[in-house]
């Protein structure tokens, strides 16, 4: 869809360079944008996440042209979470409080 944040995004972060940008196509999804890319068709500013070993692709670290970004864990306040969203979370922050317990109903 046009406009999106990442078609946004990388277009103000080409402006801070002096670098003018013409979207012909945009698409979605990690795979889609490297097989374009790939494919000759242009460049892209993805995460590094998305970069494996295996893509045919030339990477150029960027980071020192953008800040770094963080991440954060939206939950329903004063929810029930799944089990799997419990497991999850004390993966990635162990010192998150702990979500309220489905109630027993009786």
């Amino acid at each position: 869809a046009s406009g999106t944040y990442s078609l946004r995004f990388g277009e103000t972060a080409a402006k801070q360079f002096g670098v003018e940008t013409k979207a012909v196509i945009e698409v979605g999804g990690w795979g889609v944008i490297k097989r374009y890319v790939a494919e000759g068709f242009g460049v892209s500013v993805v995460p590094s996440i998305c970069i494996h070993e295996t893509d045919q692709l030339s990477v150029i670290p960027l980071k020192k042209y953008f800040r770094s970004r963080s991440y954060g864990v939206f939950t329903r306040r004063g929810k029930y979470l799944s089990p799997a969203a419990r497991r999850l979370l004390r993966l990635i922050a162990p010192d998150f409080p702990d979500p309220p317990s489905p109630r027993t109903i009786r």
